[in-house]
């Protein structure tokens, strides 16, 4: 991300003051989200770029909740979300897409390269935790956002695709331009990322 040049740093001096002390409620919530998640690892790997989830202060109790999810599906651990008090997938993915299609339709431009930032972010994670389904899914909705069909959501099964069918009708009645991925490309010299699996898309980087 580009910083204007008109962006100051500003300092201050520093102030020493002795350390507080931790309360044992925040010890044991930080214990228990350690057990959760398996380390503190599996949350920060999904900090960056999704800040609209809540990934903020480690010892903040919602935070930790929202960055536990998160890790769950990232984790391939869907069955257990209702036992650990957790959204169900399909809630969860019918948010994404809601947020996707107010953006998309919103105009911001800015908003725009910022949700396909944390599509990507996410289908990293899902990719290194060798989540499939979640890594496809990932990648149709960053295609839509580039006015894309992606060839791979015919493959989408189950929540994933029935989410993914409820944004591109809403995209598509609302107007937003889409065509098939590869249809500006001659067949025989189709773009090499369109070769890709989404895997190796977001193992790649963009």
């Amino acid at each position: 991300m580009e910083h204007s040049a008109s962006c100051r740093l500003s300092f201050k001096r520093p102030c020493f003051r002795l350390p507080a002390v931790v309360p044992l409620q925040t010890l044991q919530q930080r214990q228990q989200h350690q057990q959760r998640c398996g380390s503190r690892a599996c949350a920060k790997k999904l900090s960056s770029g999704a800040a609209d989830a809540g990934f903020t202060e480690e010892d903040d109790p919602a935070s930790q909740q929202k960055a536990t999810e998160w890790a769950a599906l990232a984790e391939g651990e869907v069955e257990d979300l209702e036992a650990k008090g957790l959204p169900d997938l399909q809630g969860k993915l019918n948010q994404l897409c809601n947020k996707g299609v107010r953006i998309m339709l919103g105009g911001d431009l800015n908003a725009l390269g910022g949700f396909k930032d944390q599509l990507f972010e996410y289908g990293a994670v899902f990719t290194k935790a060798e989540n499939k389904e979640a890594t496809m899914f990932c990648y149709v909705l960053f295609r839509l956002a580039e006015h894309q069909v992606a060839l791979a959501a015919k493959d989408l099964t189950g929540n994933y695709k029935e989410a993914y069918e409820k944004m591109f009708g809403m995209l598509e009645d609302s107007g937003w331009q889409l065509k098939m991925e590869g249809d500006d490309a001659e067949p025989d010299l189709l773009d090499e990322e369109l070769m890709k699996a989404p895997a190796e898309l977001f193992a790649s980087g963009y």
